[in-house]
């Protein structure tokens, strides 16, 4: 778990796993592809996070695992 936004986004960009931020933090590297989007649906909710991560991290298991997961947690909020 990585508290500082900009520690984990380069983590992200890094190919490091995950991460749970809001779309204004990683606005750039959602344009610049240098991240992807778990799922297009938004959430109105107080608090919004965003699931990214690289295209081939999610070739990992226990990446896809994760964002599989928390899709499931999420959905009775749809």
């Amino acid at each position: 778990m990585i508290e500082d936004f900009l520690v984990a986004i380069r983590a992200a960009t890094l190919g490091q796993g995950v991460a749970l931020l809001q779309r204004m933090l990683v606005q750039y590297e959602l344009s610049s592809g240098a991240l992807v989007e778990f799922s297009p649906t938004r959430l109105d909710v107080d608090h919004t996070y965003h699931l990214a991560h690289t295209t081939a991290s999610v070739r990992r298991p226990y990446v896809q695992s994760a964002a599989d997961w928390l899709k499931a947690s999420l959905e009775h909020l749809n």
